[in-house]
């Protein structure tokens, strides 16, 4: 099973699609704010989550949710809009921005970020992008993408991007 998480409007084929509100081509309504979701554990092979975390209470519990009902190696796409972003900040129903370190607690591949991985189940293999959008033409989305922390750091505010998007792999010992 593929699932399009918070679709609103936009209707993936081959997906079944949640969302808040009954639209043309939703398969399933949903409060993504309530848990748990109506999936069993380890069912699904492929979430995508477009422009939706930034609206949740509680991102930690959602992030949690996709890792329990995300089968071994599940791929989760997630995109939201980066700190430095007019539209992290332009939209009343956004509760917070998010930087392309958020998900390092969870992430196994980083070793300078393992208090959270020790204490919990909760295991992805996290890799994410910058999405620069239309400065992508003068080289600076590939260079930020490759030292992010210097370019959050010293540069976000500089070249404000649009959005930040993160591949997951759900990692389970089962």
């Amino acid at each position: 099973m593929k699932i399009n998480i918070g679709c609103g409007t936009n209707i993936k084929e081959g997906f079944t699609n949640i969302d808040l509100i009954k639209n043309k081509g939703v398969d399933i309504v949903h409060n993504l704010n309530e848990y748990p979701y109506p999936f069993k554990d380890s069912s699904v092979e492929e979430i995508y989550a477009r422009d939706i975390i930034e609206h949740l209470d509680d991102p930690n519990q959602f992030i949690r949710e996709l890792w329990r009902i995300g089968k071994p190696n599940c791929k989760i796409w997630i995109r939201t809009p980066h700190f430095s972003s007019l539209y992290a900040w332009a939209d009343l129903t956004h509760k917070r921005p998010f930087s392309y370190f958020v998900f390092d607690h969870y992430d196994i591949t980083k070793k300078e970020s393992t208090s959270l991985i020790e204490k919990t189940y909760v295991k992805f293999k996290v890799d994410g992008h910058l999405n620069f959008g239309k400065i992508s033409a003068f080289g600076l989305q590939r260079i930020f993408n490759k030292f992010p922390f210097i370019y959050e750091r010293y540069f976000s505010y500089l070249f404000p991007i649009g959005s930040v998007q993160f591949n997951l792999e759900v990692i389970k010992n089962e």
